[in-house]
């Protein structure tokens, strides 16, 4: 970080739904980077991480979150419909 601080152990990864066939796939590796509109602490910064280890995809509690989180996601699309910004 800009600030050359210690923070907690983070991993990170992308996943990507496709609506078309209801699947997800993890896609390739890129750094997580936040605008300074959303983090003005650490925004504008590439923050590189390990990768998400590819046991927790298998994890029933994780699967449980992903799925519900879906479900949110769908119903909030089905009701108010898809932001032209993000296609």
């Amino acid at each position: 970080m800009a600030d050359s601080g210690t923070y907690r152990l983070r991993r990170y990864s992308t996943l990507l739904y496709k609506s078309d066939s209801f699947s997800i796939l993890k896609m390739p590796y890129m750094p997580l980077f936040k605008s300074s509109d959303y983090n003005s602490f650490a925004g504008d910064v590439y923050r590189y991480f390990e990768e998400t280890d590819n046991a927790i995809y298998f994890n029933p509690y994780f699967q449980r979150v992903l799925n519900e989180s879906l479900r949110v996601f769908i119903s909030c699309e089905n009701k108010h419909g898809r932001s032209e910004q993000n296609g």
